[in-house]
């Protein structure tokens, strides 16, 4: 029931339709009896500063955060907590009467996730493909459990820049280019988990994140 105390929290993202986002909180709330609501909102970015705008004026309690706005949207904050300043990227703000903390669980969510399925990374060898905000995170959570972390990253502009702030947050952890894909598939023979973090294969996408020559390699066909 909707009436004038509930109290409203929101995704944005560009795409935000194919997002569970909405059935698992509101499920949640339901089952918690919150009187809250949930709702997703594919937010064009010529109107992101709208957005925020709006979230101080009105009592909008809190967002997430998803591609491509969790290392754009620092700008717009007023605080951030010590994880998200290391990560350079944030998926949680929180309002505080108009004060905006930036927040990152992306990193704690994954290693939960793992061990609800009884799955432990220390000791474990870690692939992440992709090393934005949400793949940091992942690494960063991946390596101080103690796991060896592979990450494959495009060779663009920021290739150095992120290999070194990586390889500065840990010794486990190596950064290699995406591009190449005989590596790539190398390093998957003795990978213990994948993790795509790339924007690849979302929504209606059907695309994978592993080339097909890395994934013949890996399995080759007999005739």
């Amino acid at each position: 029931m909707v009436d004038a105390h509930t109290s409203l929290y929101e995704l944005i993202a560009e795409p935000a339709g194919h997002s569970l986002s909405p059935l698992i909180h509101n499920t949640s709330f339901q089952t918690l009896n919150i009187n809250s609501v949930y709702l997703a909102f594919d937010v064009d970015h010529k109107h992101f500063s709208d957005v925020i705008r709006a979230m101080r004026a009105l009592p909008i309690k809190g967002i997430n955060v998803s591609m491509p706005y969790k290392e754009h949207i620092i700008n717009y904050l007023d605080e951030l907590t010590p994880i998200a300043q290391q990560l350079g990227a944030v998926n949680t703000v929180i309002n505080h009467d108009g004060h905006l903390i930036g927040d990152s669980t992306d990193g704690e969510g994954f290693i939960n996730a793992l061990l609800d399925e009884h799955v432990s990374v220390n000791g474990k060898h870690v692939v992440v493909l992709g090393a934005g905000g949400a793949g940091r995170a992942v690494i960063a959570a991946a390596a101080n459990e103690g796991a060896q972390v592979s990450v494959f990253k495009r060779h663009n502009a920021t290739f150095e820049a992120t290999s070194q702030r990586l390889s500065k947050w840990s010794q486990q952890i190596e950064v290699l280019p995406y591009e190449d894909e005989k590596l790539m598939a190398q390093v998957l023979t003795t990978a213990d988990v994948v993790v795509n973090t790339t924007n690849i294969g979302m929504g209606d996408d059907q695309s994978s994140p592993i080339p097909l020559s890395v994934v013949t390699a890996l399995h080759p066909v007999r005739w």
